[in-house]
C-alpha cells in the first residue's frame, strides 16, 4: 500500500468517527448561562441551566435575579442543530427562542409571552446545576383523623 492510500483512509476514518457540527452544538448547550433580558426601561437579570438528564433528553431551570422565580424547571425543551427552544411558567408560559454562538460561550434570541417579545443574551458561566422540584409522593388518607399511607397498606 502507498502513504497516499493509508492517508486518504486515515482522513476517510477520523471524519467518519468526528462529531459533526450537530453533535459538537447540541453539547455545546450544556452549561450555565448568566444574562439580561431586555425589558422596555430596563434590564432583567437572569440564569438558565441546561444539561442532559439522565434518561438522555433535557432538562432545565431558570432564575430571575432579584424576584421570587426561583429554579422555575424549563419544559418543552428542544435542541436542533445551534437552536434552542424553551418554556417557563413565569407566571403565565413564556417561550424562549435562541441561537448558539459558533464558539459555544454565548446564546442569544428572543423572550415571548402574551405582552410580546424583546430580546435576550446568556454567556457561559460554567457547568450546568439544574435544580428541578422532587417528585411527589401519592398519599391516600383515611376519612378519619387525614393520616397518610402508602398505596400498598390500603388493601
Amino acid at each position: 500500500m502507498s502513504i497516499s492510500y493509508l492517508m486518504l483512509l486515515l482522513a476517510t476514518l477520523v471524519a467518519a468517527i468526528a462529531p459533526g457540527p450537530r453533535a459538537q452544538a447540541a453539547a455545546g448547550l450544556s452549561g450555565h448561562w448568566e444574562g439580561k433580558i431586555q425589558i422596555p426601561e430596563r434590564e432583567l437579570g437572569f440564569a438558565v441551566d441546561l444539561a442532559r438528564g439522565p434518561a438522555g433528553a433535557w432538562i432545565g431551570s431558570l432564575s430571575i435575579k432579584g424576584a421570587t422565580a426561583v429554579d422555575v424547571p424549563l419544559t418543552d425543551i428542544s435542541v436542533t442543530d445551534a437552536a434552542v427552544r424553551f418554556t417557563a411558567s413565569l407566571p403565565g408560559t413564556t417561550s424562549f427562542e435562541g441561537s448558539l454562538s459558533a464558539d459555544a460561550n454565548s446564546l442569544t434570541g428572543k423572550v415571548s409571552n402574551a405582552e410580546g417579545g424583546v430580546p435576550f443574551e446568556l454567556t457561559r458561566r460554567g457547568e450546568a446545576n439544574v435544580k428541578l422540584p422532587p417528585a411527589s409522593n401519592v398519599l391516600i388518607f383515611t376519612c378519619s383523623g387525614l393520616r397518610p399511607r402508602t398505596p400498598a397498606a390500603t388493601a
